[in-house]
């Protein structure tokens, strides 16, 4: 169990007869998970793509040859 976890666990035991504190642990977890990134534009061999459709593509390519080549 790493740290976090544990500090979670922790949080969870002792405030385990207060529905209120454990809510607001359970906030605290939500918010620190919730950080969108948002990609502009990715370089490949050399180009820059900021077509959002094109670079869907290009991921889509890429993680769908990553799962071929690791079955293979």
């Amino acid at each position: 169990m790493n740290v976090e976890q544990s500090y979670y666990t922790n949080e969870f035991m002792k405030h385990s007869n207060d529905i209120k504190k454990t809510w607001q642990v359970i906030r605290t977890i939500i918010k620190s998970g919730n950080k969108d990134t948002f990609i502009n534009e990715i370089k490949l061999e050399g180009n820059v793509i900021n077509d959002p459709v094109t670079m869907a593509e290009h991921f889509n390519s890429y993680f769908t040859g990553l799962a071929k080549s690791l079955s293979s």
